[in-house]
């Protein structure tokens, strides 16, 4: 869905950093505010400056997200236990391939990949601190803040919880104060994009959207909604098993927690993941579904709720049998889902391939517009795609709408594009200035009945234009 929109301005981004924006006619620029929703961006861009092909420079994005996550959750554990994780790492191989990560949030997904890394940097500082690990954990939390607005602010409440339960688990005053000074110093690296944080929601009207309902918000718990990508009554009885099975293990590790003394590390360590998963719960029922024009934010907040649940289960000793047993059911869960998704993602491909095809005949520098007629809810940006190898003006590009990506629409640049000169109530391209232009191309696809309106379109398309 997104995946489509973040390739295209990518190839913006290239157009208007090394190309001086030749070809875009002026009708894009550089967003000057320094947002959120860039290191996806930036891996695409490099990704085709070293010379990638657009489909292959996505293809290390997700490599790196998928073989990434993982990685960085392992290797959170190994540096919480000190020792080499057991099976029940292998929990979060489900949480790779989610619901976000199906539909191209690509910057939110790598910014869930910079948290678990940022998070272990900070335990390596907490053990031995010096300037080159806080130098690393600096740019942890900028990758952090420029990846995703909620990965910043999870990270930041993740550390005060933590930096919380060192201090009141420490009986030496010495240690407290050594403490307390760590926790200035990463407050001085916070600073920064703090007030970048600040600024970027003082200069937006923060409306927000409706709550999920109690339903909608249960769904999400019990049955993992985030892991639920394409066919509901397919998937989703597979996510509630994974569920259950966390739910026993959390169970267990409830009970082990108990066992625990007070004043044990090993019990702040697993009280702060506790406390960290009640302040997710709260957070999913409070919070609304959509806020300054981001949405899923009910599905994203939960899947740090799940990271932390896992870290409380890891940070346990279980029975071996039912450590692997636990661990070997989930995953075979988890490649039953796999195979699902890789049966519709096929589908998804075959109609982006014909939109490769079709970009082979439009020639660099045009303008197109793309008029859909699609009942299908995942390619409402497909047309992108059309622009992902060359220089084209997509006159459907909603990040260049947000303001809250890389790339602008130069709203005093771009013309009002019509076709014929005439004006229609399903249009829904993009229109600027009072001067009147026509694209140079226009490409239809959908539904072989388009509805009444686009029918018309089509036959207006027909009059001044030629196939």
């Amino acid at each position: 869905m997104d995946g489509a929109a973040h390739l295209y301005n990518a190839r913006l981004l290239l157009e208007l950093v090394f190309n001086g924006g030749e070809g875009l006619q002026g009708y894009y620029s550089l967003n000057p505010e320094p947002v959120p929703n860039w290191t996806g961006h930036l891996v695409l861009m490099l990704g085709m400056l070293v010379g990638l092909p657009a489909f292959l420079a996505e293809k290390v994005l997700l490599l790196c997200i998928g073989i990434g996550l993982p990685l960085a959750f392992y290797s959170l554990v190994k540096k919480i236990r000190s020792e080499v994780p057991g099976p029940l790492s292998l929990l979060i191989l489900p949480f790779v391939y989610t619901f976000l990560f199906g539909l191209g949030f690509y910057n939110f997904t790598l910014g869930l990949v910079f948290f678990l890394l940022t998070l272990r940097q900070w335990f390596s500082i907490r053990e031995q601190p010096d300037f080159g690990k806080n130098i690393l954990l600096f740019v942890g939390i900028a990758l952090c803040y420029f990846s995703h607005l909620l990965s910043f602010v999870m990270l930041a409440i993740s550390l005060l919880v933590l930096v919380l339960s060192d201090y009141f688990s420490s009986t030496d005053k010495v240690h407290r104060k050594q403490i307390f000074r760590n926790a200035l110093a990463v407050l001085t690296l916070f600073i920064p994009f703090l007030a970048l944080f600040a600024f970027f929601y003082l200069k937006r009207d923060g409306a927000s959207g409706a709550q999920l309902s109690m339903q909608e918000l249960v769904e999400i718990l019990v049955g993992i909604r985030s892991l639920v990508i394409y066919n509901f009554g397919h998937e989703y009885g597979k996510t509630t098993l994974i569920y259950h099975v966390l739910m026993v293990l959390s169970v267990g590790a409830a009970f082990l927690f108990s066992k625990e003394e007070v004043r044990s590390k090993v019990f702040w360590s697993r009280l702060s993941w506790a406390i960290l998963t009640l302040i997710s719960l709260i957070l999913l029922f409070v919070m609304p579904d959509s806020s300054s024009g981001g949405g899923y934010i009910s599905q994203r907040i939960s899947l740090f709720l799940f990271f932390f649940v896992l870290l409380w289960i890891n940070e346990n000793l279980y029975p071996k049998m039912l450590a692997r047993a636990a661990a070997g059911l989930v995953v075979i869960l988890h490649f039953m889902l796999v195979v699902q998704y890789i049966k519709v993602a096929a589908t998804q491909n075959k109609e982006a391939g014909y939109m490769a095809e079709v970009a082979g005949h439009i020639k660099p520098g045009s303008v197109v517009l793309p008029i859909r007629s699609s009942w299908n809810w995942l390619d409402g940006h497909f047309s992108n795609y059309l622009g992902i190898d060359k220089p084209l003006t997509i006159l459907e590009n909603y990040e260049a709408s947000t303001g809250y990506f890389p790339v602008l629409w130069n709203d005093e640049r771009v013309p009002a594009f019509e076709i014929g000169y005439g004006a229609s109530d399903c249009a829904y391209w993009k229109k600027g200035n009072a001067v009147v232009a026509q694209p140079d191309y226009i490409v239809f696809w959908g539904v072989k009945d388009p509805e009444a309106c686009e029918a018309g379109l089509l036959e207006t398309v027909q009059q001044h234009y030629e196939l």
